[in-house]
């Protein structure tokens, strides 16, 4: 039986989808340094989160990235 750690590949999704997470923050904050710190902070929440890993990963992101931004 495999694990989510063992389906979960932070690194493959980090380097997919993290121009993407800046790209939707820098839209929001219109500050594409800041929007590049705060989608590290993305990723950690991901991270973080197991029940983020299992399932729609890339729209968890986008919600993720928005709300970020947002705050």
């Amino acid at each position: 039986m495999r694990t989510i750690e063992a389906r979960f590949d932070l690194e493959t999704i980090f380097r997919a989808q993290y121009e993407r997470v800046a790209r939707v923050i820098a839209r929001v904050v219109r500050d594409p340094a800041r929007a590049e710190e705060l989608a590290v902070e993305v990723f950690l929440k991901l991270w973080r989160n197991p029940q983020a890993q299992d399932g729609n990963t890339e729209g968890w992101l986008y919600r993720a990235a928005v709300r970020t931004g947002l705050d």
